[in-house]
């Protein structure tokens, strides 16, 4: 089962509020906000001794350069 999926069908409906837009939530059905994303990434980061240049963001762009790497058309990307 894909990763998302598996969030969507068994742990999203725990928050008890379906009609939320946010696909993301906090455990005090908020939406998830990309300052808390980066805390809890450089908090992990910074536990296991990676970086301080790794972030969320260039994650996003090593992924990028993979599909381009792998054939995926840049236009898609």
């Amino acid at each position: 089962m894909d990763t998302v999926e598996d969030y969507v069908v068994n742990i999203r409906p725990r928050f008890g509020t379906p009609d939320h837009p946010a696909l993301w939530l906090t455990e005090r059905q908020g939406r998830l906000q990309p300052r808390e994303v980066n805390d809890r990434f450089t908090a992990y980061r910074d536990a296991i001794g990676l970086p301080p240049e790794l972030t969320p963001h260039s994650l996003r762009h090593g992924h990028v350069t993979h599909q381009i790497e792998d054939g995926v058309d840049p236009k898609f990307v």
